[in-house]
């Protein structure tokens, strides 16, 4: 009985928590407008560099380049600037980034990929999402989007049987990467269990140099502005300081699974 209504308080308090982000977010809708409209001073610059880079892009048949993602790099360095956020490096990520390497991370909002490249000091290979390519040069000019150049943050971001081939190919390239943990979006703010990937934990077991990152409140982004900022704070991690001293070795898995919830901050873990 008593676990049902800690079931039944916690259920409610969680709707109010998701209650509370949706009003911050329709509160901040106009002065966020107004921050993100100051980014326009910026499309008369972004225009001629895209038409440039599309240029480049169709003569050598080559979508996927560094000069690009330096451009997207820069891009969304200003975006995410006008956008209100703050960045405290907590943990901060490694310089310069060990080759090879593996970041594992999870993917919380739409934009955590292009938000996780801004803050490597080194090209890193990322996962990118097909709606990448969907994405204006800004909001009120959306005639210009990102198109193929969203090939450039890395490898296409499917689940991780699927892309082990090509991370192993990027791997042996000597190529710092990062990698998804679970399927699809998840917040650990309003989803309590963390689905991971059985091949995460084969990957540790290697001798390639892990790290775990994660971006604290960067699912609350959209409630930021140029006034009034969203702290996002940065944990990089070395996954031994991670997961620490495996006792039994019998159920290394499962110690190592629960260690990863919890610097993920989720109170379950499924490994699938």
């Amino acid at each position: 009985m008593q676990d049902a209504e800690f079931e039944k308080e916690r259920l409610k308090n969680k709707n109010k928590r998701l209650e509370a982000e949706v009003y911050m977010i329709k509160k901040a809708r106009w002065k966020r407008l107004t921050s993100i409209s100051l980014m326009l001073i910026f499309v008369p610059i972004f225009i001629p560099i895209h038409i440039l880079l599309i240029i480049i892009a169709a003569i050598s048949k080559h979508h996927k380049s560094t000069l690009i993602y330096y451009y997207l790099k820069i891009y969304f360095n200003i975006y995410f600037y006008f956008s209100g956020i703050e960045i405290f490096n907590v943990y901060p990520i490694p310089k310069p980034l060990p080759k090879p390497s593996i970041f594992f991370a999870i993917r919380s909002i739409n934009l955590t990929t292009p938000f996780l490249q801004t803050q490597f000091p080194n090209k890193v290979e990322l996962p990118y999402q097909r709606q990448l390519a969907h994405i204006p040069i800004h909001p009120l000019f959306p005639i210009l989007r990102m198109g193929a150049f969203a090939k450039s943050f890395g490898y296409p971001d499917n689940p991780l049987s699927s892309s082990i081939d090509q991370i192993e190919h990027l791997l042996h390239q000597n190529k710092p990467i990062v990698i998804y943990i679970h399927p699809h979006y998840i917040d650990p703010q309003f989803s309590e269990t963390l689905l991971l990937y059985d091949m995460v934990l084969d990957l540790l077991e290697t001798n390639i140099d892990c790290h775990f990152i994660k971006a604290n409140l960067i699912e609350s982004y959209k409630i930021g502005t140029l006034l009034h900022k969203t702290p996002v704070s940065i944990y990089c991690k070395k996954s031994k300081d991670v997961i620490g001293e495996i006792k039994n070795k019998e159920n290394a898995k499962i110690e190592t699974s629960l260690k990863i919830m919890e610097f993920f901050e989720f109170k379950n873990v499924r490994i699938i």
